[in-house]
């Protein structure tokens, strides 16, 4: 796909009619990767809260949230997905306003807060009773500045996101 194909369909799934083509940046994200998915970042002209969305297109078909894309996403990846991989993909689209980044290493954590960073730990995966799995990973953004995020996906492939704040912990 194209970046002006792209840039047509993410119009298209935004469906506002306010929006002018000009107002609306798209720009590719090369750090997050999964199967099939090509992600991207939407700017909207002004910038300010809520005018940032993160997204993916799968199959031609343009995504918006995690709730709606982490299925398919997840479906892309497979059960056997490193913990890495899931939580850089499912961390991108926890967007809040800002762009969102998944704590991937000791180096991402390296910055910050020494009381927050004893609460990091890297991404991991439990497999649960039922044969669903479920995702434990931390995310950084600009506010709140961190939470941890558990990521239950069920035998059924269905997606439940349950997050903690750092806040919560201290």
């Amino acid at each position: 796909m194209t970046s002006s194909e792209l840039h047509a369909k993410v119009m298209s799934a935004l469906d506002d009619d306010d929006l002018d083509a000009d107002d609306v940046e798209v720009d590719l994200v090369d750090d997050v990767r999964a199967p099939g998915a090509i992600f991207f970042e939407v700017t909207l002209e002004g910038g300010g809260p809520g005018q940032y969305v993160p997204g993916v297109a799968i199959g031609g078909e343009v995504l918006f949230g995690s709730e709606v894309a982490l299925p398919k996403l997840l479906r892309a990846l497979g059960p056997d997905a490193a913990p890495a991989t899931v939580a850089a993909v499912a961390g991108f689209l926890e967007a809040t306003g800002d762009r969102t980044r998944a704590v991937l290493s000791a180096a991402d954590a390296e910055d910050l807060k020494p009381a927050w960073r004893a609460h990091v730990t890297m991404p991991s995966v439990e497999r649960l009773a039922d044969g669903g799995r479920r995702y434990h990973y931390w995310v950084t953004c600009g506010e709140p500045p961190l939470w941890r995020t558990d990521l239950t996906v069920a035998a059924d492939g269905s997606v439940a996101l349950d997050r903690t704040e750092i806040w919560d912990l201290l």
